[in-house]
């Protein structure tokens, strides 16, 4: 933590707060200092984000799902609405890009492990109620599927414990072609492809998968996989892979020789209706065997398939989804990346900015057209399987707007869970640019438009109209999204997000405001910083700290992340040398805070207005502290 230059060390035991119906309490050191006749308390840990403002929740909250009637339910009757991130420290492809940035090396695991937590606490600060990861087959088994113990398998293993820990729902996508960290593994022979069609690849994957539920987890006290209470969802394979006949010809011949047994069984010819018939009887059959695994070891997740990204009924015609109907599977899964299809195939090295781009139009043809997602909305869907947003982003985009409009999206579209792919490490994230780009310190104005978005996915009923309007009623409090102002806000009695400047906004929170976080400017807050602020009267359930409301007392804790700036293009994969930071993190300039204390909207904003002095006004720097 930066600290004021006058300071005293003082033992958490011995801070008295007063007025205040709590304390703060963990293995923390606190120092203060006497700023402009203002008390600051600062707390002083290894990570950027202190324990005490992350919202500790607690593995008794975490409860069951199951679908009903075309609804995820919780098991106590209440219908799931669900809003994370998708997190990789587990892939071997994922570290190998921070090993080439100079990180973790030498290898240091407990180091590893340290860089995991603190970016969890990221994730918690952003409000995540589910974290999704992916596991590679191939990092993990040997040439007939079974587990290989090595550090991915121990890093997934710390990682679905964690998330018991926090009591942070968890989804885990079980088949995929990432990373290749096992020389000897099955996955190395058979791609995704390969499973919807060939017994062998299938039965080298139900050894993995039976493996796995009943793998005992030494950072779980011993408890299978399959009942972690946190593990909520399963996804067999991320992103089933489909070919037409003349790739299978060229590219699958072992499946090329299946199709030609499965014609010659039925004394079919070789024509379009009849491999698709193949295809969609393989598929159907895949699918049946991954619900028979979870079902004969009585796992109490509930399966989802994946029905891919916009446009695949285009590229594949109707059959999956159609297989998906006449199986027992009653969830699906879907992705957005508007933006996407925009960008040159090699965008790596031909990338675009798109945070300039109007996706207003490109998102109602997503709902109003069936190639794109509008397939939901049909009958044979809509009452029969629930659905899920398995990965979104914006696709080399940091305007502030589109997590927002996307949440909207979702909820038109029936979507109980969405999970953005993918969150950056908190030590990687200085280091990148490129097109999947989110973090809470390095991204802030996305990381707040992220908080904003979900807000709008909680606040919306399931297949509510979409519509493009600058102003969203939700059930509780309202959200703007104003594209051409690069601007999206939540605000209701008792909180407040903005990702931008709103002095001449009229917004009003009452004595029972709880939270105010923001980017810049605010009819309350006057902040000159470019990083996120965290201003909240009372943070934790379990005691952590307690503290009066903002405006009807005179006590608040106060967090100020870094200001950040990127030194390359944000949409840029060139910044590969080791050396090159991608995002300037400022922890050590100061910045003028100003928040008005008071009881109404009226005064609040004549403090603006009239541009009086304010009540509390400091010079602070990254860090927290306390206002009292």
């Amino acid at each position: 933590m930066i600290m004021l230059p006058s300071h005293r060390i003082l033992e958490s035991s011995r801070l008295n707060l007063n007025n205040s119906q709590g304390c703060l309490k963990g293995p923390y050191q606190l120092l203060w200092a006497s700023v402009c006749g203002l008390m600051l308390v600062f707390s002083v840990a290894a990570s950027d984000l202190p324990r005490a403002l992350v919202g500790l929740k607690r593995s008794q909250n975490l409860m069951t799902m199951k679908v009903k009637q075309g609804t995820l339910f919780f098991d106590n009757g209440d219908e799931v609405k669900l809003w994370g991130v998708n997190f990789q420290p587990c892939l071997s492809s994922e570290f190998k890009m921070m090993k080439k940035r100079g990180l973790y090396q030498p290898f240091d695991k407990r180091a590893y492990f340290e860089a995991i937590e603190a970016s969890l606490d990221e994730i918690e600060i952003l409000g995540a109620d589910i974290i999704r990861f992916h596991i590679s087959q191939a990092d993990i088994t040997d040439g007939q599927g079974r587990l290989v113990e090595n550090l991915w398998l121990e890093t997934l293993d710390y990682l679905c414990a964690a998330t018991v820990e926090r009591g942070i729902y968890l989804s885990l996508a079980l088949l995929n072609d990432y990373g290749w960290s096992v020389k000897d593994s099955y996955a190395r022979q058979y791609k995704k492809q390969h499973h919807l069609f060939l017994p062998e690849a299938q039965q080298a994957s139900e050894t993995y998968i039976r493996e796995l539920l009943n793998r005992k987890n030494p950072y779980d006290q011993n408890r299978p996989y399959k009942k972690n209470p946190a593990w909520v969802i399963v996804e067999p394979m991320n992103e089933p892979m489909f070919f037409d006949r003349d790739q299978m010809r060229s590219n699958y011949p072992g499946i090329e020789t299946r199709y030609q047994g499965w014609l010659a069984e039925r004394r079919l010819k070789d024509q379009q209706d009849h491999f698709i018939q193949f295809r969609k009887q393989n598929t159907m059959a895949f699918i049946g065997r991954m619900q028979n695994i979870f079902k004969t070891e009585t796992c109490s997740q509930v399966m989802s398939w994946s029905l891919n990204w916009p446009r695949f009924r285009v590229w594949t015609g109707d059959d999956p989804f159609q297989a998906t109907l006449e199986t027992d599977c009653d969830l699906f899964s879907f992705c957005l990346y508007p933006g996407q299809s925009e960008t040159p195939k090699d965008y790596r090295k031909e990338a675009l900015d798109l945070s300039q781009k109007s996706f207003d139009d490109y998102l109602k043809t997503v709902i109003e057209d069936p190639m794109y997602h509008g397939w939901m909305l049909e009958d044979r869907f809509k009452g029969k399987a629930a659905r899920i947003v398995y990965e979104f982003e914006s696709w080399s985009n940091q305007n502030s707007t589109l997590y927002p409009r996307m949440a909207q999206l979702f909820r038109s579209l029936g979507a109980q869970v969405a999970t953005m792919w993918t969150y950056r490490m908190k030590d990687f994230a200085p280091l990148f640019s490129g097109t999947h780009n989110m973090n809470l310190l390095t991204t802030p104005r996305k990381a707040a438009s992220f908080m904003i978005a979900k807000e709008i996915f909680y606040g919306l009923r399931r297949y509510s109209s979409f519509h493009l309007d600058p102003v969203v009623q939700l059930e509780h409090g309202q959200s703007t999204i104003e594209w051409a102002k690069d601007l999206s806000t939540f605000s209701n009695d008792t909180c407040l997000i903005h990702t931008g400047p709103l002095k001449d906004r009229n917004l009003i929170l009452t004595e029972r405001a709880q939270h105010i976080i923001g980017y810049g400017a605010s009819p309350f807050v006057n902040y000159e910083g470019n990083g996120l602020y965290l201003l909240s009267s009372g943070l934790s359930e379990d005691g952590q700290l307690h503290l009066p409301t903002l405006f009807g007392h005179s006590a608040a804790i106060l967090h100020f992340f870094p200001g950040a700036s990127f030194n390359v293009p944000h949409y840029s994969r060139s910044n590969k040398n080791r050396d090159e930071i991608a995002v300037h993190l400022e922890r050590e300039q100061a910045y003028s805070f100003a928040y008005s204390h008071v009881k109404d909207q009226r005064r609040a904003m004549s403090y603006f207005s009239a541009s009086r002095p304010h009540d509390k006004k400091v010079k602070v720097k990254a860090g927290t502290l306390i206002l009292r």
